[in-house]
């Protein structure tokens, strides 16, 4: 009678792992775990190890959605910023950089937390049916662990630089440069394109050479491309060549034609450049 009832007990045992592991394939068993099923015991919910794949690369996703929405607020930050200096509101710009490099610090907490939860969890997770997982627990390790190994540095921040470079500021001493009265356009080498002869004040898309020269974009592109890559300096009286790597957007002339608007002198009498008698720019951009 006692191994007739050893028998029985070890057949409903067998009935109800197999059971059990039904349940688990189907995502749902509430009951204790299943090897078979491979998958781990987590607050009640059998959660294998596809099911965590799946749910980390949901997370992922809305991770890289939330990054791309943030370069949309860090380029209209970086606008209100210039419009501000181009107003003289140096104390304003300040505060405005404080509020970008926290933005900027958040974004580089998102992205080491979305590297936790892809290489890190994904890779690391292994269902156990004896112990619950606490993924809360090994995400916030895994995310302090690397924000040891990589902590947000504003000084090597891109996103700080081209910030600084666009308002003509540094991060320490906003607002502390002193401002230079020049007339004209002599802040400048050439006061037109020598390509399509446009007052640089009126290009589209103002770039420089290295030797501070300035055109329109689509002209000297067009220009140094027919020339293989380098072509001499179109400007009257130069020798130098130019070259499609060495060629940056004039924050010079980009700043100059938003003060001009500001000042309500776009395509105002005697066109763009002359709107003003007297231009200011800062000592950086000189």
């Amino acid at each position: 009678g006692t191994q007739r009832q050893a028998r029985s007990d070890m057949s409903q045992h067998a009935v109800t792992q197999r059971a059990s592991g039904r349940a688990t394939q189907q995502g749902g068993s509430q009951a204790g775990g299943s090897q078979a099923g491979g998958s781990q015991a987590f607050k009640g919910v059998e959660v294998s190890a596809a099911t965590v794949q799946m749910a980390t690369r949901a997370l992922a996703v809305q991770h890289d959605n939330i990054l791309r929405d943030m370069v949309g607020v860090f380029k209209t930050l970086q606008e209100v910023a210039c419009t501000l200096c181009d107003v003289n509101e140096a104390d304003q710009v300040q505060k405005l950089r404080v509020d970008f490099e926290d933005l900027s610090k958040l974004q580089h907490e998102i992205t080491m937390h979305k590297a936790a939860l892809t290489e890190g969890l994904i890779s690391s997770y292994q269902p156990d049916c004896m112990e619950q997982t606490d993924f809360h627990h090994q995400l916030t390790t895994e995310l302090n662990l690397r924000l040891q190994d990589s902590p947000f540095d504003p000084a090597s921040c891109p996103l700080l630089r081209t910030f600084d470079v666009e308002t003509g500021i540094s991060g320490e001493g906003a607002g502390e440069d002193d401002d230079v009265v020049v007339e004209g356009n002599s802040f400048l080498v050439n006061d037109k394109c020598p390509l399509t002869m446009k007052n640089v004040l009126e290009l589209v898309e103002a770039v420089e050479d290295a030797h501070g020269y300035v055109y329109e974009k689509a002209a000297i592109v067009q220009h140094v491309t027919r020339s293989r890559g380098q072509a001499k300096c179109p400007s009257a009286g130069t020798s130098h060549f130019v070259t499609l790597a060495e060629l940056q957007p004039s924050r010079r002339v980009k700043r100059e034609q938003r003060r001009i608007q500001l000042q309500g002198g776009a395509g105002g009498a005697g066109g763009p450049g002359t709107a003003r008698t007297q231009q200011v720019f800062e000592v950086d951009d000189l």
